[in-house]
């Protein structure tokens, strides 16, 4: 869509910065909390019709909580899986999802962290993510990137070393709704493991997920 160019690179910076400000109490809550936070954190995004976005007010869920729906079996998921692979979504909430994967990994878990090659919108990026990543220290865990601008699940669309990592792991992480719809449409979820988390942002989604617009959600599919 873009080409090289990546227009939201200042709000990227910004955001990115300001999350990365409260790393230290946002490890904490990660430790505590986990998947709410994680699921919480997808938040952020570009404003649109039916969506704005206040960097205050994303700091403040992410501190203090928001609406969120933790599926039973999600931890046990988690907690069984040697390898996870964490598909991330948008700038900021990479980082809790490389602090989350921080932590997984120091549970002697095997973890990947995918992510697109090229900007689309805020979605996060693989030399965004590296850095990110180095910033806080999270040297145990694996980035691989898609080779394309495209969500990991278009298989028609990505690499194959991106595929095969989706493909061994023993539980693949997906966060936020083009992360959901792609799942969907290659129908992907349907012989994998999933673990979506993310924020029902409108009224489809939302349905889709059985929540009220809005709420947070972190739910497993295609497990036991």
């Amino acid at each position: 869509m873009y080409g090289s160019e990546d227009p939201y690179k200042k709000l990227r910076d910004e955001v990115n910065s300001k999350v990365l400000s409260i790393a230290n109490r946002l490890q904490d809550l990660i430790a505590n909390k986990g998947l709410e936070v994680v699921a919480c954190a997808n938040a952020i995004d570009i404003p649109c019709s039916w969506f704005t976005f206040d960097v205050n007010d994303y700091l403040r869920k992410l501190v203090y909580g928001c609406s969120t729906i933790v599926d039973d079996r999600a931890y046990q998921a988690i907690e069984v899986s040697k390898s996870i692979a964490i598909v991330v979504d948008n700038t900021g909430e990479i980082v809790v999802d490389i602090l989350f994967a921080r932590e997984l990994a120091s549970r002697r878990k095997d973890v990947y962290v995918v992510c697109r090659s090229l900007p689309y919108e805020v979605d996060a990026i693989c030399n965004e993510v590296k850095g990110l990543a180095e910033a806080v220290g999270a040297k145990d865990i694996n980035i691989v990137e898609t080779g394309s601008r495209y969500p990991v699940f278009a298989y028609d669309r990505v690499s194959r070393l991106a595929i095969d990592v989706i493909e061994s792991v023993d539980l693949v992480i997906s966060k936020g709704i083009a992360n959901y719809e792609a799942a969907m449409e290659y129908h992907i979820v349907e012989h994998r493991p999933i673990l979506f988390a993310l924020c029902a942002k409108c009224v489809p989604i939302a349905r889709a997920l059985g929540v009220v617009k809005g709420m947070a959600v972190a739910k497993v599919f295609n497990y036991g």
